[in-house]
């Protein structure tokens, strides 16, 4: 039955000579001979009976005139071209190039173009996207420069999308096509028309070849003249195979005369090997990171199967080159895969594969989505603690697939806060951004515990670590690092209770830490240390500051400033004068100070002044437990600083004059007053 339309059936094979003699059957059996060999039959739009056969038989007799032969059938859009870009990449290492195509092949606008068995045409533009163009592998062998190149195209069938069509662009089977020098192109019929399938194993035009090629006596003009005679008779004249050839010197396809090599009877008959046969993949346990992919061989192809598994990728048509590879478990002919580590709600491409000796086979892609996924939100910090507010802030390191719909925090005083008190939770909108806000109206010197929340589907709510943090007492304060301080009202003014301790200035700018004595005595900068370098002295004496420290403006925590020289004056003028005063602020008793902590024992107050010692302009460190000195803001008059020290063997609140900005003092602040 003849063939109709574009779509047509190629049978390629290419020979390129670069010499102008006669090529000797010793010489062609010297020869490098390389062929790719592709039948499709299995169509998803219709099924043709004898390109697999035809393919089959054509790589078997290739193999035996020494040609090494890639092997496929069924092959997608995808495999096709991956295979001929394979051959193409082979080709220059070869003397001899050859193609063979048995299937569907169509024209379009003079074009002609290779059907792949997964193509879907429904317009007559689409041919170009959904089809492989026969001059991919002209392309291939004109760049690799064989000696011989030989096309050959049994593809002239019927087109079976033309029903679906509103017009044809070219006429039925293929165009006619020039060949380049050193080429032959062998077509199954005349242009523009259509080829028989033949009735039998073979095809009409495949099965005439194969009884003509084994010939050694013929070159492959005589061979092509010896198809076009059988197939004229066998198809009552109809069937007439076109020819079109640049070969510049004979070429044999048979290089044996040793009897028994290759007989001409035997050729259509020899068992085919082919490559194997994998179902379309199914999919089980599906997650939002993995999922089970399930594989069935039909076909070996009558070669043992050494290595099957599946190849997959987030875009369509993966293979082994392009895509992510996993080998099969299992049973020989029953093999499953599992796919790790993949990404929430996202779809995945699937083609199963297998391998034997005759080549690689895939399935058709597959795809399949993963299910949506948990997110994950972290907790960043909770800051800036007070009495009765805090700051928290969190951010999402996994949105589980899809755009977070819901988050916030919640809080509580016990643990394992939930998000549906409205009186203890914030909700800070959509978006997978970093997210803070104020945790609060909250209890004076309470523990709360407060949790991150979000969701991405607007229904499940997922929640992050618990944390823990205690609100201040409503005298209590917090600097920029978070060091807690309590605080006491004297004479009209709120001091801090405790020696400042920040390692940082209040703009977030650290503050360097000077231990050796040369570089403390040199410095020039801000600085700050801990008495005697060590830091277990930080909590309860705090830190020693140079003058720069205290200059810069910014050592106090915000809303608190470094006390003038006339606050400090404050506590003389209140307390009995210059000579009682210390008594009154030095920690009551013996804990600290060393003895006698004159007028420590007389007085008690909340101010706690603690004996924290000096560090000197050389850099050493003096008087620890025996004296404090804390530092005055700059005299704006004088541009000075004065001094407040305290000793253990006196009650005075002495007053100095301080011109030297190598030393180290300790630092009580101010709140600034509304």
């Amino acid at each position: 039955m003849l063939k109709l339309s574009q779509l047509t059936i190629l049978f390629l094979f290419l020979a390129l000579f670069t010499c102008n003699e006669t090529y000797s059957q010793l010489a062609a059996q010297s020869q490098k001979r390389l062929a790719l060999v592709i039948g499709n039959g299995n169509y998803t739009s219709s099924i043709l009976a004898n390109p697999e056969n035809d393919a089959a038989d054509i790589s078997n007799v290739l193999r035996l005139m020494g040609f090494k032969v890639i092997f496929h059938l069924n092959m997608s859009l995808s495999g096709m071209r991956e295979a001929i870009d394979d051959f193409g990449m082979q080709l220059p290492e070869y003397d001899v190039g050859l193609f063979y195509y048995a299937g569907h092949g169509i024209q379009a606008e003079g074009r002609n173009f290779l059907v792949p068995v997964d193509a879907n045409i429904t317009i007559e533009r689409m041919i170009q996207f959904n089809c492989v163009e026969v001059d991919r592998v002209l392309a291939y062998m004109e760049e690799a420069e064989t000696e011989v190149n030989i096309i050959i195209l049994d593809a002239c069938r019927n087109n079976p999308f033309e029903r679906s069509w509103t017009r044809a662009l070219g006429g039925p089977g293929l165009a006619s096509m020039d060949a380049p020098k050193g080429t032959l192109i062998a077509y199954a019929t005349a242009p523009n028309k259509t080829a028989s399938d033949g009735s039998g194993r073979n095809g009409l035009y495949t099965s005439a070849i194969l009884e003509s090629i084994v010939n050694p006596d013929a070159t492959a003009i005589q061979i092509f003249q010896n198809v076009t005679s059988l197939v004229l008779n066998r198809s009552n004249q109809q069937q007439i195979p076109w020819l079109a050839s640049s070969l510049t010197a004979d070429f044999y396809f048979n290089p044996y005369k040793v009897p028994g090599k290759l007989s001409q009877t035997s050729v259509p008959y020899y068992p085919a090997v082919r490559i194997p046969v994998v179902q379309v993949p199914t999919f089980s346990e599906v997650t939002s990171a993995s999922a089970r992919v399930n594989v069935k061989i039909t076909s070996d192809g009558g070669e043992d199967i050494f290595e099957r598994g599946i190849c997959y990728s987030p875009t369509p048509d993966p293979s082994l080159k392009k895509g992510i590879q996993i080998k099969g478990e299992g049973e020989y002919d029953s093999y499953f895969c599992k796919m790790n580590g993949l990404d929430h709600n996202k779809t995945y491409y699937v083609r199963a594969y297998a391998i034997n000796s005759a080549g690689t086979s895939y399935s058709l892609p597959v795809s399949f989505k993963t299910d949506l996924g948990k997110p994950v939100i972290a907790i960043d910090e909770v800051s800036k603690v007070t009495s009765t507010l805090a700051f928290a802030s969190a951010r999402i390191t996994d949105d589980g697939g899809a755009p977070i719909l819901l988050k916030g925090f919640c809080w509580s005083t016990t643990p394992h806060p939930v998000a549906r008190n409205k009186d203890l939770v914030t909700q800070n909108g959509k978006g997978n951004e970093d997210f803070k806000n104020p945790i609060g109206p909250l209890l004076p010197d309470t523990t709360y515990y407060l949790r991150p929340y979000c969701s991405n589907n607007g229904k499940d709510t997922v929640y992050g670590p618990e944390t823990r943090f205690r609100t201040l007492r409503t005298d209590q304060f917090m600097d920029i690092e978070g060091n807690v301080y309590g605080s006491v009202r004297l004479v009209n003014l709120i001091w801090m209770a405790e020696n400042l301790r920040t390692t940082k200035l209040n703009d977030g700018t650290q503050i360097p830490l000077v231990t050796e004595n040369a570089a403390w005595s040199s410095q020039v900068s801000a600085a700050y240390c801990w008495y005697g370098n060590k830091e277990a002295n930080k909590q309860e004496y705090g830190a020693l500051y140079n003058w720069e420290a205290v200059k810069s403006g910014k050592l106090c925590p915000a809303g608190w400033h470094m006390p003038a020289d006339e606050e400090w004056e404050l506590f003389n003028k209140t307390y009995g004068g210059n000579a009682y005063a210390g008594g009154y602020l030095k920690e009551r008793g013996l804990e600290h100070w060393l003895k006698p902590n004159t007028g420590g024992e007389s007085f008690y107050n909340r101010f706690n002044a603690l004996p924290g010692g000096e560090r000197n302009e050389l850099g050493e460190f003096n008087k620890f437990g025996a004296m404090g000195v804390w530092w005055s803001d700059v005299d704006p008059r004088k541009g000075v600083s004065w001094t407040r020290e305290m000793t253990s063997n006196s009650s005075a609140l002495k007053r100095n004059k301080t011109d030297n900005n190598s030393v180290g003092y300790s630092v009580r602040c101010v709140k600034n007053q509304d």
